[in-house]
This record gives C-alpha cells, structure tokens and sequence, in this order.
C-alpha cells in the first residue's frame, strides 16, 4: 500500500468520524433540547397557582398538624397527675361554690392554671375550624384560578417528567462521554 493509499483510506476514516462526532452533536442537542422544554414544564406546573380549594386543603392540614400537639400534651398530663380523675369532687365543688376559676388546662393542655398558661396548639385545637373559615374568607379578595392542575395530578406529571429527565440525562452524559472518547469535542 502506498502513502497515498494510506492518506485517502486514513482520510476516509476522519472524514467518517467526523460524520459519525455530528451525529452524536446532534443527539446531544436533542436531548438538551428535550431536557429544556421538560424543565420548563417542571417549572410551569410547579409555580402556576392553585385553586382556592386546592390551597385550603393545605391550610387544612397545617391547621390539624398544629393542632395535632394538644392532645399529646393533655395525655402527658394525665399520666404525670392522673388527669382529669385526680381532680375530686370536693375541689370541684369548692371552686364552684365560691366562684374560684376551675384549674383546667384548657389553653395549655399541659399545666393546671386559671387560664394564664397557654400553648399555641391549643388555639388550633379549640379554633381550627374558626380559623380556617376566617383565613379562607381573607383569602376570597385574591383572584383565585378557576381551573387548575389539581395537587395529585401535579405530582404525577413532575414524577413523570423527572423520570424523563433522569433517563434523557443518562442517554447524553452516554452520548457526550462517547463524543469525547473520540477526541471530537468540537
């Protein structure tokens, strides 16, 4: 084989790289492109505004959830004091003939006063209902969307478009680390 055999077959081969260093680039692009519009979507679906019903199932929760310390705190009293059996008759009665305040732990839950003491779960537990119905009435001067991606419905597509993304990042990383092995970054 002569030198000239051997610098069009050597040509031959660069010039198939180079074909071949394209088509990665370009798959490469595609797939940046994919994982754009899906970001995009990612982003669209998690900022855009929820409906007014959909926002007050979350204010419903957070409500129960602050809630949720009251009873917990009214049982630790009871097994620390014996709650509310400890307390006899004649105290009862003794308190209410002379008109003395009951040391109930209403606004605590924890600690027998006559109403100084108080914890914040208490408000939530004794008011939650109130408190919702009056921040949802607050909230009624904001535009509320009519219609919009329900929280489940958001979950599955963000679920499904970060599996896209996963795969999508996988097949580039794949493609570019190919595109690399060949010494074409270009």
């Amino acid at each position: 084989m002569d030198k000239n055999d051997t610098g069009k077959e050597v040509q031959g081969l660069l010039t198939k790289l180079r074909s071949a260093a394209e088509v990665i680039k370009k798959k490469i692009y595609e797939a940046d492109q994919k994982i754009e519009a899906l970001l995009n979507e990612r982003a669209m679906i998690s900022e855009s505004r929820l409906s007014k019903e959909d926002f007050m199932q979350y204010v419903r929760e957070d409500i129960q959830r602050r809630a949720s310390e009251y009873p917990i705190r009214m049982s630790h009293l009871a097994r620390n004091t014996g709650f509310p059996f400890s307390i006899s008759f004649p105290q009862l009665e003794r308190n209410e003939k002379s008109g003395n305040l009951q040391s109930f732990p209403y606004l605590d839950g924890q600690a027998f006063s006559n109403g100084a003491a108080w914890h914040v779960s208490a408000i939530y537990w004794l008011f939650g209902e109130q408190i919702e119905k009056r921040f949802s009435d607050a909230l009624d001067q904001f535009d509320w969307p009519e219609s919009s991606m329900s929280p489940d419905e958001r979950r599955k597509r963000i679920a499904e478009i970060d599996q896209e993304l996963e795969i999508l990042n996988i097949e580039r990383d794949c493609l570019a680390s190919d595109l690399i092995s060949t010494g074409m970054t270009q």
